[in-house]
């Protein structure tokens, strides 16, 4: 068979091939054409919830978190908590969630000390 050839039909049977295996692991749904044949096709992958995302985020959050302590610096992120409100809700759920907790402070130094 000449290289003409033989690279449609190699290509031909890597689809096949992944068809099988898409079969084999998700399931298939036999379907009736219009023209009575009968043809297999593949079940649809099914998602799965995306754990590594919900991981993600909040690593995420404290390494921005950490930067902007490392930034500002320990003087001046007190400052500008104290000058959040405290009575308006908004400004009392920042305060609480941007107090250098010890993950943040970890992070920081972390970075601190890598950055030299």
């Amino acid at each position: 068979m000449s290289d003409t050839q033989r690279r449609p039909f190699e290509q031909r049977v890597k689809r096949i091939e992944k068809r099988h295996r898409q079969i084999n692991e998700y399931g298939a749904d036999p379907r009736l054409t219009r023209d009575g044949l009968i043809v297999v096709k593949a079940r649809r992958r099914m998602r799965r919830f995306p754990w590594r995302a919900l991981l993600l985020v909040p690593l995420l959050a404290f390494a921005l978190k950490a930067g902007l302590y490392l930034h500002l610096g320990p003087e001046d992120w007190a400052e500008r908590l104290a000058a959040l409100d405290p009575e308006d809700p908004v400004d009392r759920a920042g305060a609480f969630v941007l107090q250098p907790d010890p993950a943040t402070l970890w992070i920081a130094e972390q970075v601190d000390r890598a950055g030299g």
